[in-house]
């Protein structure tokens, strides 16, 4: 077995493969870029097992399984070829966890620690689906050393489930390094549209169907505008009702490139992300960094970061006239604009930093780090 050099550490990532290629590489692969980037900066080593799926076109169980037994051999052989500090694993809902949860059991075998970080926002319905699966999740999760949660609502439920509180870190969504830095509160001026921006997958998991109907109700009434970034199974049912003339004020405009995400959030007055379950998202972080205040879900480790009537709304999901009403209060008092606006910016900026937040996972590898991860691994 062979030894790291002195003072330089190895870890092992089970999650989405750093591909500078990747078209829309959503929340997981930019987490794990950043996390990449941030041990190597910091001279250490950091090797990835692939996870990556297809989101449109998922393996059959018997695929994922082979997938499975696969990862299972590879994080063997690398454990057994060379001494490791800890093991990463990115935990989803469903086969997922099974899988990671066996791989964490062989990482405690050979002595190494491992960060379970439960980043899919789908994990607490279907850890709770049954008092069966409850059982199961709650014995599977004290296999790592410590589970890592993007909020505090995940935090409780896995504390529920068995977990000690100490092995249990809060490790907020972070920031790019190359996040828009507004620092202007958000004004609608006179006889100005106010313009909405949506920026996800057009899929009905992500609330589009409601927003539409919410958006059309308030099109009636008011001069508002909605602008859609991003592609699925509702693009082009979208792009028909705009052609139809049955969603005036509406816009589609597929995916885009970093830059001009950025310049449609910076030119927007309202984000709007009305998801059925979520875990913290990327276009959420630029939006708060845009200075843009939210209509969002109350899903998620989301109401960590957007406080209710202080830098947004929070509306049950598939409530469509919650969220009409919720978005309406920003065309009857356009004055609540600039102060969620400030509201925002300073949530951006006290939880979402990027170091701060890499830190507190690299340190939830030390034993006496706090669920808070205070700790000092690198």
């Amino acid at each position: 077995m062979t030894s790291a050099g002195a003072g330089r550490k190895r870890f092992i990532l089970v999650g989405p493969r750093v591909d500078a290629s990747a078209e829309h590489p959503g929340g997981q692969l930019t987490a794990a870029r950043s996390i990449v980037e941030f041990a190597c900066r910091y001279g250490h080593e950091m090797e990835v097992i692939d996870t990556r799926l297809n989101f449109f076109s998922p393996p059959s169980i018997a695929r994922r399984v082979r997938l499975g037994i696969g990862r299972f051999y590879l994080l063997g052989r690398r454990l057994a070829a060379s001494r490791h500090d800890g093991v990463i694993l990115f935990v989803g809902a469903g086969y997922s966890f099974y899988e990671r949860a066996l791989l964490a059991a062989l990482a405690r075998c050979r002595g190494v620690k491992t960060l379970f970080c439960i980043r899919d926002g789908a994990f607490p319905g279907w850890a709770q689906s049954s008092l069966r699966r409850r059982r199961i999740a709650g014995l599977l999760l004290r296999i790592p050393f410590r589970v890592v949660v993007q909020g505090h609502r995940l935090a409780t439920l896995v504390e529920e489930l068995g977990v000690p509180g100490e092995r249990i870190a809060i490790v907020p969504n972070w920031l790019g390094e190359n996040a828009p830095q507004e620092v202007r509160p958000r004004v609608l001026a006179d006889g100005e549209p106010m313009r909405m921006v949506f920026v996800g997958w057009l899929v009905p998991e992500k609330g589009v169907r409601e927003l539409r109907e919410a958006f059309s109700r308030l099109r009636g009434r008011h001069d508002v505008t909605l602008d859609l970034v991003g592609g699925g199974t509702l693009e082009g049912e979208l792009r028909e009702a705009i052609a139809d003339g049955a969603l005036p004020g509406a816009t589609v405009h597929g995916w885009l490139e970093p830059g001009e995400v950025r310049g449609m959030l910076q030119r927007a007055h309202l984000f709007v992300l009305p998801t059925y379950f979520e875990g913290f998202p990327n276009a959420l972080l630029e939006a708060m960094a845009c200075g843009l205040p939210s209509v969002c879900s109350d899903v998620g480790a989301i109401p960590d970061s957007i406080v209710d009537g202080y830098n947004g709304f929070l509306v049950p999901p598939k409530d469509v006239p919650a969220l009409e009403k919720a978005i309406g209060r920003y065309l009857q008092e356009p004055g609540l604009l600039p102060l969620h606006s400030v509201g925002a910016l300073d949530a951006a900026r006290q939880n979402h930093d990027k170091f701060t937040n890499l830190k507190k996972l690299f340190s939830s590898f030390d034993t006496e780090a706090a669920a808070t991860g205070v700790g000092d691994t690198l």
